[in-house]
């Protein structure tokens, strides 16, 4: 691996890298990047989805007894682990946004993964905060690295290919590799990463229940860190500029001077976005846009609604009504309609009444349409355009046009206290109020506690 690839640099930065020179800023990006984390990963356990993928897995390792807890009473070995904590990490489409030239959803790949190598090995609160902001910074990197251009022929690039990195990268800080155990660790991981695939509906609707595949990206990459310690040899080649990585990635171009950037001021981690609503982020604009006229027009005033948006938010999200979970995270009619009919969205979100009688009468009325214009504006700052047209029984039109969701840092970013809430929110209705509280205190004094201290407050009956 040559230096000028920037990797044998990364590799002594991660050496060398101290948690007392973390900016207090970064530091608490990091913890509300934990809180949002493991709020989707313990709540995604309790999901139909995580539970078929769990019994997957007990032809592995999960049993009643075992190293690092799964949930309803299964534990699971490291891999699994990591495998069933970056699934559920992303399984109920919370989980957080990066939106710059490494678009992702980097916390899934990152803090599940994390906390199981830190549960067993003993390791800190301080430790485990550090491996985690380090991941992202670094992380974050390859991904832009890795970025390809407009005009790169292939589309299917997907987040996990370079996010097993994340995983790596967290579990090699915690197994505190040594620099020839980082580069052959570096070349492990590109070796086994997953195939570059991007969320689409299938041919006859819906959609896969892998999503973006994490779970296997962050087991690889675990693995990858645990075959690095013992000493394991790695391709030294995987970013070369004639038959690197990046060419089996999709893309058309390698940028290592972005390996350059490591954190001086600019601190990654800072512009991590967190969702207020369980589902894709391309429909949070229409929904805030209807969530506002909800508050002014009844139910049964609405004689049609027209959601208006760019070329792939129609491709992704108009779909037939869905019958599972993941199919209702896509389904920008099914999402608008609950959001009218239903009291709290995240609550209906979660467990998605299919045999509503309100939300299909409603989903019959609702019209998406392409609108060439917002083409350009996607593209161009991949903002989300969205214009929502509500049509009354009276013969008026009520509309709203937005771009931006909440919580984007073009906006304004969610408050550590909202995260605060929606961690709460997520996990009583898993552990209990009590069990909750405990949790969250745990992880806003995570330097003060143990990795087993967090894994405790997270699973209470362990």
């Amino acid at each position: 691996m040559s230096d000028h690839h920037g990797f044998a640099g990364l590799a002594r930065w991660l050496i060398a890298h101290r948690f007392e020179t973390i900016p207090a800023d970064a530091l608490a990006a990091g913890k509300q990047c934990v809180l949002d984390g493991l709020a989707c990963l313990r709540a995604g356990l309790d999901t139909v989805q995580l539970r078929a993928m769990l019994r997957a897995l007990a032809l592995n390792s999960v049993a009643a007894e075992g190293a690092i807890p799964l949930g309803r009473g299964l534990h699971g070995g490291l891999l699994d682990a990591a495998h069933a904590y970056a699934q559920a990490a992303n399984v109920l489409d919370f989980d957080d946004c990066y939106r710059e030239e490494a678009p992702s959803h980097p916390g899934a790949t990152i803090i599940g993964p994390a906390l199981a190598c830190a549960h067993r090995s003993s390791k800190s609160g301080r430790d485990l905060l550090h491996a985690i902001v380090v991941a992202y910074e670094a992380s974050l990197r390859i991904g832009t690295m890795l970025c390809p251009s407009e005009a790169a022929p292939s589309k299917d690039i997907g987040y996990a290919t370079w996010q097993t990195f994340g995983a790596f990268i967290a579990a090699g800080m915690l197994l505190e590799l040594d620099e020839t155990q980082w580069r052959h660790g570096f070349g492990l991981t590109a070796q086994q990463a997953p195939m570059p695939t991007i969320v689409r509906a299938n041919p006859q609707g819906g959609y896969t229940w892998l999503k973006n595949g994490y779970g296997n990206a962050a087991s690889i990459g675990v693995l990858s860190a645990c075959l690095a310690k013992e000493g394991y040899a790695g391709d030294q080649h995987f970013f070369s500029d004639e038959f690197g990585f990046w060419k089996t990635y999709g893309s058309d171009r390698i940028r290592p001077a972005c390996l350059d950037t490591l954190p001086g001021d600019d601190w990654l981690i800072r512009r991590i976005e967190f969702k207020p609503w369980a589902c894709c982020r391309w429909a949070h604009p229409a929904l805030e846009g209807v969530l506002q006229m909800k508050l002014r027009f009844p139910l049964e005033q609405i004689d049609a609604i027209d959601l208006y948006s760019f070329r792939e938010f129609v491709d992704t999200l108009d779909s037939p009504f869905p019958a599972n979970l993941i199919d209702a995270q896509f389904n920008a009619r099914f999402l608008i309609a609950s959001a009218f009919v239903a009291d709290d969205l995240n609550d209906a979100l979660r467990e998605p009444d299919f045999a509503s009688p309100a939300i299909r009468a409603l989903f019959a009325k609702i019209h998406v349409h392409h609108e060439p214009a917002f083409d350009r504006q996607h593209r161009a700052d991949m903002s989300i355009p969205t214009r929502v047209v509500l049509r009354l029984a009276d013969g008026s039109r009520h509309e709203t046009l937005l771009a931006e969701p909440l919580g984007s840092h073009r906006r304004e970013p969610m408050s550590p206290d909202a995260t605060r809430a929606k961690f709460a929110a997520a996990l009583r209705p898993v552990i209990g109020a009590v069990p909750t509280e405990r949790a969250l205190a745990t992880i806003l004094e995570l330097e003060a506690h143990s990795a087993r201290d967090l894994m405790q407050a997270l699973f209470p009956s362990v």
